[in-house]
This record gives structure tokens, sequence and C-alpha cells, in this order.
């Protein structure tokens, strides 16, 4: 007889062990990460890898970087356009110029001193790219992967320059990119421009154009006081897709979308502010043919146009959660948002004291060729209008678990226009929204609060959970105590500790004092419940509770905890936390035997 082992415990330690080297390996590599210096008083000869021996500019440095290297630019102001062979399929221009144009995978980051390579401060040192209008701040084409940090651009000027996708109109005042990923962190994008230069063109994205191609991260930009003679003035997303979040887009102008202009985008738009811009049509953010984009979380407030003062949504059939849209002017119709010919959802919005024109906080229409609109409002605190929403003939408006709003927050008409509104009548309010301070956060006191529905959003525009206390709140802020608690291990061996941690986050804007109590499961010791009175929560205020038991050695199965939260001002609510006790599966070596 012979026998055969096949150690699979040792197959499993050498994949580890093999994983752990390829690791070390990597982590190794990336420690050797080439990297090139740039500082103002730098000289542009030899590699720019030495951080005493940095070169002048950053083109300097790039035209000597290979993929995946670093290159970091120190304090000061950036300027002198190059002028570069535009690349394949560029259409409009065969020569382009630029401060900085990116054609390999790297990763450019500002904010650092001549002193201190090591951290990267852009705030106190602002590291600027001036194009001083004779170019793009940045050009970045190709099959690449390219990260940008903590960098001013300004001075752009794409006039002339071509790169739109049809006819070579001009795009990106500031920056243009087509590049197969792109990421921008923590940049500001501001006092770029883009004109036409034909009468049957228009210009795109004053401040920044993402061509259709690859994937984008923008996060933490500002983008500020750029203007687009045609669409976008500080972003245009031409079916770009990719992750816009906590972004600032201001004092943009533009014709379409002063703010933002999405053109058959499926991007996703996150807790965006977009405030002061003014376009013709869509002040704040404009959506053309953008099914795909998914929105939640923005600000939209004190934009303007003539049409669509906030937003402005054209065949644009998308999910907007979360949203604010408060205190925007149009000077024909739809302050607070214009839609024409799309289908959209809005989830727990709060649109409140929109103004000018027609005074329509929501106006709804089709585009004269038989392309209606079929609008739902879910969860909507809707007042402070001429008109809270006027729909046209043809065209639907369909409202559930509305907030009209009295008093000062009042409509003069909560709906008008002879198209079909359906509301459900049962779920509708005539009350003061009670925010707090005037930021449109509803107050612990609010009519809004446990009145909605459950339309499926699970957090609320600051990312706070949703429900908080008995139910869903009105309009884009769920208010009142975040409650959770975490089992630590999930699965507990019989006889052994379990640490549960609990989280109880004030999201109202007033201090609250909370009671918590804590009803321990079954079979573990100590057992029965605790209670913890009077903890004094300030806004925004956290509070942290940890328990350690102890399981029955004879136990195995669900453990299951219950803690509770009540308040002094009427706000609470519950979290169960469910665990188990038992056996972790044991794996031994096979045995295989052959006779």
């Amino acid at each position: 007889m012979k026998v055969r082992y096949l150690l699979v415990s040792f197959v499993v330690g050498l994949g580890l062990a093999v994983a752990v080297l390829g690791w070390l390996g990597g982590a190794a590599r990336a420690d050797a990460t080439p990297v090139h210096y740039v500082a103002s008083t730098g000289t542009d000869s030899g590699a720019c890898t030495n951080p005493a021996q940095p070169c002048r500019t950053v083109q300097h440095a790039m035209d000597r970087a290979g993929d995946g290297d670093v290159i970091k630019v120190a304090q000061g102001t950036y300027t002198g356009v190059q002028r570069r062979s535009a690349p394949l399929g560029y259409i409009g221009s065969g020569v382009i110029t630029q401060v900085v144009y990116i054609g390999k995978s790297v990763t450019l980051r500002g904010g650092y001193t001549a002193a201190n390579w090591e951290t990267a401060d852009p705030a106190a040192n602002p590291t600027v790219l001036d194009a001083q209008g004779l170019g793009r701040a940045l050009f970045i084409a190709g099959d690449i992967g390219v990260t940008i940090e903590g960098l001013s651009i300004t001075g752009g000027d794409a006039t002339g320059l071509g790169g739109g996708p049809l006819l070579g109109e001009n795009v990106g005042g500031g920056a243009y990119v087509a590049a197969d990923r792109v990421a921008l962190h923590d940049n500001r994008i501001f006092g770029n421009r883009v004109f036409s230069t034909t009468t049957d063109t228009v210009a795109y994205g004053g401040g920044l154009y993402l061509a259709e191609r690859g994937t984008f991260t923008l996060d933490g930009n500002v983008v500020v006081s750029n203007t687009a003679g045609g669409h976008g003035g500080g972003l245009y997303l031409d079916k770009s897709v990719g992750l816009c979040s906590d972004n600032r887009f201001a004092s943009n102008t533009a014709m379409r979308g002063g703010g933002l202009f999405l053109a058959g985008s499926g991007a996703t738009l996150r807790r965006n502010t977009v405030v002061s811009n003014a376009a013709d049509y869509g002040g704040g953010l404009l959506l053309w043919i953008s099914d795909g984009a998914i929105l939640n979380g923005n600000t939209v407030v004190s934009n303007t146009a003539d049409y669509g003062g906030g937003l402005y949504l054209d065949r644009s059939a998308t999910v907007l959660a979360n949203h604010v849209v408060a205190g925007n002017r149009a000077s024909v119709a739809g302050s607070g948002l214009y839609v024409l010919a799309s289908s959209p959802r809005l989830l727990h919005t709060t649109i409140a004291h929109n103004g000018g024109g027609d005074g329509s906080g929501v106006y709804v229409t089709d585009d004269g060729k038989q392309n209606f609109s079929a609008v739902t409002l879910i969860n909507t605190i809707l007042g402070g209008h001429t008109v809270g929403i006027y729909v046209t003939a043809g065209n639907t408006a369909t409202l559930e678990a509305t907030l009209w709003g009295s008093d000062a927050w009042a409509n003069d008409e909560d709906w008008g226009g002879a198209g079909l509104i359906i509301r459900d009548t049962r779920n509708e309010w005539w009350y003061d929204p009670d925010f707090v301070a005037g930021n449109y956060h509803i107050s612990i006191a609010s009519p809004a609060l446990d009145k909605g529905v459950d339309a499926g959003v699970r957090d609320d525009v600051d990312g706070d959970p949703r429900p908080q206390g008995n139910g869903y709140d009105l309009g884009a802020d769920e208010t009142g105590l975040a409650l959770t608690k975490r089992a630590s291990p999930a699965l507990v061996l019989p006889g052994a500790q379990l640490h549960y941690t609990i989280y109880v986050t004030n999201t109202s804007g007033v201090t609250l004092t909370a009671t918590l109590t804590d009803s321990l499961p079954g079979h573990v010791t100590p057992g029965g419940i605790l209670t913890w009175p009077l903890v004094t929560l300030p806004p925004g205020g956290i509070h942290m509770k940890t328990v350690v038991v102890t399981v029955a050695a004879d136990y195995t199965g669900v453990l299951t905890n219950i803690v509770q939260a009540t308040t002094d001002k009427g706000a609470g609510g519950t979290y169960v936390e469910t665990s188990m006790a038992g056996y972790r599966p044991v794996y031994l070596p096979v045995v295989m035997r052959k006779h």
C-alpha cells in the first residue's frame, strides 16, 4: 500500500509566503520610485532627481520622467508655454501650447518647499501653473494614468487651440484631459477661459475639459471664476465616466451650465457645492442626454440663469438624491430646476426660496417635438416660491410625501399649469420647515422629521445615515441621532470575550442630552440592561462607549444586542447588532490513499 499526502496547509503557507514576499518586493519598488524635483530657483539640467539640484520648469522634469515617476514641485509661479505637436486624433490644431504637456503615466504634486520635499502643503506653499493667456496651463493625453495634486491652474486660454470632439471646437481653457485614467485631487482651477473662433462652433470647459475617454476622479478641487463662451464654465464632461466629489464650483460663467455641463455623461456627482455661477441655461448645472449620471448630496445655491437658475435637465432621465436647491434665480422660468423632455426622480430634495421670472421652483415642460417630461418627487420640501411646481400641458409630475411650507416659507401657489400633477394627498403638509440658521438643515423640532417614505436612500446630504429616529425625514437633511453599534469579533468562540462599541452622533443643529440603554443578549456575562444617563452631545458631537462581555462556555448561536437612545429634544433611535458564537472551521491536511 502506498500513501500520498496532499499538504494543503503547506501549499497555503507557501502561497502566503509568496504573497508576503511579493508585497515586500512591491513595497521596495514603491520606495524606489524615481522622484524628480522642481523649484523656481533651480536649473534645467540633468534628470532633476537630486532634491538639492531641482529643475527650474515642470516641463523639463516631465520630459525626463518615466512612466510611474513622481514629480514634486515647490511653491512658486511657473509660466512660459511650450509648443508641442498635437497628439494623434486631436482635432482642430496641429500645434498646441501649454505650460505642461503630460503624455506619460506620472504623479505631479505641488505644495512643497525647496527645504522640505517630504510634506506637501498646497495652502501654505501654493504651486501655480500660470499660462498668462498664451495657451492652456495643463494638457494631458494618451494611454496613460495620471495623478495631479495640490496645484493652482490659472491663466489658461484655449481659444484657437481646438480639441473638441466634433469640429475641433476650442475646449479646456485651464486644462485639457483625454487620458485612460486621471485623478485630480485638491487643486485650484481659477481664472481660465475659452471662446469660439468660428460662428458654427461653441467652446467647452472654461476651467477643465474631460474628453470621452477612460475614467476620472475629481475630488477636493476648487473651480472658480472660469469662463466658457459655450458650455461648462467651470467643468465640461464629454461622455466621461467617473467620480466628481467634494468639489466647489463657484462664480463660473457660460452660455449653458455655468458651473458644470454634463454631455452624455455617466458620471457620479457627490457632495459638490455649486454656488454663484451664471449661464443662460442652467446657472449651476446642466445635464444633457445624461441618463446614466448619478447625483447625490450636492448643494446648488445662489446661481442665476434665464432658464433653470439652479439646474437644467435636458433629455436626462437620471436620479437626484439629497439635493439642496435654494436661493437660485431665473429671469424667465424654473428658478430652482428647469426640466425639459426629461424623466428624473428627485429623492429627498430641499427646494427653497428660489425666485425671479415666473417664480416657479420647478418648471416641467416638453421640447415641442412630442418629447414630454415625467418627473417624480419623493420626500420633498418645496417652499418659498411664487409657484412651487409648474407643469405645462402634456407633461406629468408625481409627488409623494411633500412639505409645501407655510408662513415665510409658503408658496403663493403650490402648483400650477395645464399638465398632470399627481399628489399623494395622504402624505403632504403645510408647515414652516424650521431650517437651522438658514443653511437648509432642519432642526430637531422640524415638522419634516419622520414624515417621509422609504425611497431607498440610505444617507443624507452630509453622509449621515437614514433613517434616524422613527422614520425618514423630508428634504435633503436627516437630523437627530445617528446610532450604530459594532460587535468584535463578528464570530466569537464560546467562553471568549466579545467587545460591543456604541457610536452616537448628534446630526442636529442643537445640543442634545441623551440617555443610552443597552440590552445585552442572553448567554453573556455581564448581562441584562445597562444605562448611561445624561450624555451631552453638541452639534456634530460623537460619543463612543465600549462594553466587554464574556460568552457562556457552552453556548453557540446568535447573539442579539439592542441599543436605544432618547434625548431631551425628542430625538432618538434604536440599533440592533447581531453576531454569532460558534467554532471556526478547522482545515486539516487531506490524506489520499492509493492501494
